[in-house]
């Protein structure tokens, strides 16, 4: 039995309750059922050795958005911190730099005409 033939299940209890709160949550569910199924499909298995006793180990990797939603607190974190940037290339470079730093050139910034 997969995930999704779980989850059916899981469901079909859901479905068949008097409680109208498992029952929002069922619906729920079925909205973002392909999601929740995704979340516990392996898309890559690696064999890793654990240094302390060199025993190997699977460790199966995940399709999950939790990158992206890290890379989501992170910017807003930056924004928040500095009380709001009014220099887009200073936030742009900033972002860059905290989200890949071995990537990141640092530039000079180009000097702003002040009226002259």
């Amino acid at each position: 039995m997969d995930a999704a033939d779980r989850l059916q299940v899981i469901l079909a209890d859901l479905n068949r309750s008097q409680v109208k709160e498992l029952n929002a949550f069922g619906q729920t569910v079925v909205n973002w059922f392909r999601e929740i199924v995704n979340s516990f499909e392996i898309v890559k298995t690696e064999y890793v050795v654990d240094k302390k006793n060199g025993k190997a180990r699977r460790k199966d990797h995940r399709l999950t958005s939790s990158m992206i939603e890290n890379r989501n607190k992170l910017v807003k974190q930056i924004k928040n911190n500095a009380n709001g940037y009014t220099n887009w290339k200073r936030f742009r470079n900033r972002v860059l730099y905290v989200l890949n730093r071995p990537a990141f050139r640092l530039e000079p910034f180009e000097k702003e005409d002040k009226g002259k």
